[in-house]
């Protein structure tokens, strides 16, 4: 997809309250584009792929760039909808690089979210959005 597409698909959603701009939406896959080009001399482990394609005969312009996740980033982000679903938190490190620990606080909040989820008293990823 273009930049231009994932702008229009992120502005669909009916929850979002304010219009997010082509600008946003290029600094977020610049920022995720970087992994790219650290991962480039190492040939492997691509997170974002891209692809310019030129313009037709005749046009004039820049080519167009298309974005797509990777096989690895997909499988990342499967890994971290599951853990959405059962109410854990996505990052695994919580603070200044302290590993995780399931106390009882997070597991009461964890059974809660997955509890309001399974009745539907909330969307899966409404509470993401500001």
């Amino acid at each position: 997809m273009t930049a231009d597409e994932l702008t229009e698909l992120v502005n669909q959603n009916p929850y979002k309250k304010h219009k997010v701009t082509r600008s946003a939406v290029y600094k977020i896959l610049h920022r995720y584009s970087r992994y790219y080009e650290e991962t480039k001399r190492r040939r492997r482990g691509y997170l974002i792929l891209k692809k310019e394609i030129p313009r037709k005969k005749g046009q004039r312009g820049r080519p167009q760039i298309m974005y797509k996740l990777s096989s690895r980033l997909l499988k990342r982000v499967d890994r971290h909808a599951g853990r959405w679903k059962m109410g854990l938190p996505i990052n695994q490190h919580v603070n200044k690089g302290k590993k995780f620990r399931m106390t009882q606080e997070y597991s009461r909040r964890a059974a809660r979210i997955r509890i309001n989820l399974k009745k539907g008293e909330y969307e899966l990823y409404t509470y993401l959005l500001v």
